[in-house]
């Protein structure tokens, strides 16, 4: 952008920076959020320098930009992956919660029908609950299965590359 008016190439900060040439004090934003020509929200850390000439007067100024939408971006990934951990945790907790009752009940069921007559019209009752125990243990295990596949998975990174790039002035 060397060489472009400041004013256009940054029109949502025109009283900002016309404070810095006012004052000849730098000026440093952070998250300063702003929509680009094209109808693009952009978020950026600013940061406006006066140029002095040689006489102390201010010339213009030095702007320098970081766009931060990928930084903040890697937040909310890390955000959303600790609440799908917490959910897998808290599936894990609801299935083995309901889990162990179902099996019981599933046992004691199977007991009752082999100890009635299979006239015994509370059979067919029987069966239903069992049936319907089955159900609700298939639910089960399908959290189960969630909570597994939700299991935070590290990958390696580069901390060098990492470090380097939060730590830019």
């Amino acid at each position: 952008m060397i060489g472009k008016q400041l004013f256009r190439m940054f029109p949502p900060g025109i009283k900002l920076i016309e404070n810095v040439f006012k004052k000849g004090e730098p000026l440093i934003i952070e998250n300063f959020k702003y929509m680009k020509e094209e109808g693009k929200e952009v978020a950026a850390d600013i940061k406006i320098y006066p140029l002095k000439n040689s006489s102390g007067g201010i010339s213009g100024a030095m702007v320098i930009t970081e766009d931060i939408n990928e930084r903040k971006g890697g937040r909310e990934e890390v955000a959303h992956s600790e609440k799908m951990l917490s959910a897998g945790e808290l599936a894990t907790s609801v299935a083995h919660g309901i889990g162990n009752p179902l099996t019981i009940i599933s046992g004691n069921i199977q007991l009752l029908i082999g100890k009635i007559n299979k006239k015994d019209p509370r059979e067919k009752e029987l069966k239903l609950i069992r049936k319907e125990v089955e159900r609700c243990k298939k639910i089960v295990e399908a959290l189960l299965e969630y909570s597994r596949l939700s299991k935070y998975k590290g990958k390696p990174i580069n901390i060098s590359k990492l470090i380097e790039e939060h730590s830019r002035w």
